[in-house]
This record gives structure tokens, sequence and C-alpha cells, in this order.
């Protein structure tokens, strides 16, 4: 299927897409911030930039979109358009590698890694059951778990 838009139209839409501060990114700050933990947003240097950082806790948390980051076996994963394929390869690649250096990097500096994915906490209704369970065990791992260095919820 042709893509509807222009060009121009296309990039425009594209631009709107927020790398930080996203639903996603709020509704797990929000869950973890009402079970009574504190964190620091959007780490830089070392750390790889993730989307929480808990630095007395020694732990960062990267919150992954299904689509850029290329989710595998997730539904919500990339379908790429028509005549556009080389160009979505080249760029989920890179997001994938990007992903992985960021995530070496932080177990490098001495912390414990959690990559929460999109389909993990479901954005269709307010309040999920799932979603309540997710942030109920990343909130435990987070305060309790140091037998694991790194975690996948999605």
């Amino acid at each position: 299927m042709a893509d509807p838009l222009t060009p121009e139209q296309r990039k425009k839409v594209m631009r709107s897409n927020k790398g930080k501060n996203t639903k996603l990114e709020l509704a797990v700050r929000k869950g973890l911030y009402a079970r009574g933990l504190r964190y620091r947003l959007h780490g830089s240097g070392a750390l790889g930039s993730p989307d929480l950082v808990f630095k007395k806790r020694r732990v960062v948390v990267f919150i992954h979109g299904c689509f850029w980051h290329q989710h595998p076996g997730c539904p919500k994963a990339a379908k790429v358009a028509q005549g556009r394929e080389p160009k979505w390869a080249v760029k989920f690649k890179d997001n994938v590698a990007r992903d992985k250096k960021n995530i070496e990097a932080a177990l490098a500096a001495g912390f414990r890694v959690a990559v929460v994915w999109e389909c993990a906490i479901e954005q269709k209704r307010k309040s999920s059951d799932k979603r309540e369970a997710t942030l109920d065990f990343l909130a435990e791992w987070i305060t309790n778990r140091a037998d694991r260095k790194i975690i996948e919820i999605g």
C-alpha cells in the first residue's frame, strides 16, 4: 500500500514523535512514584541515557516502544510500508544496536538494568491489571532483587 501522505506531511508526522515524556514513560513513572520509588529522569553520559535512574539503588530503567525498538515476537513491532523497506531496516537496526550499547554501558558502570516494553504496560485503559502487575514486579525488583543484573519485561 502506498503512503497516502505527501513527503512534507510525512516529515511533519515523524517529527511529532516524542523521544522523552511519552505516555508510556509517564505511566511507568507515575506507577513507580505511587509505589514510593524516587528517581532521576533521563540519565546521560556513561549510562547511555536511560529513562529512569535510581542512583542509590544502582538501577536504570529503559522504557521501549515495541515499534521503534523492534520488540522480538511482538505484534506491535514495525510493519514497514512498501517501497521504504531499506530506509526503515537501517533505522530499526540502528535503534536496536544503540539499545544494546546503552545496556552494556550501564552494566559496565555497575548498574542493574530493567527494560520495560510497551506491550507490558498496555496503554488502552487507564487502569489495567496487567499494568499494575508489571509495575508491582518492577518495583519489587528495583528494591529487592540484587541477584539479577538485567531483566526484560514485556
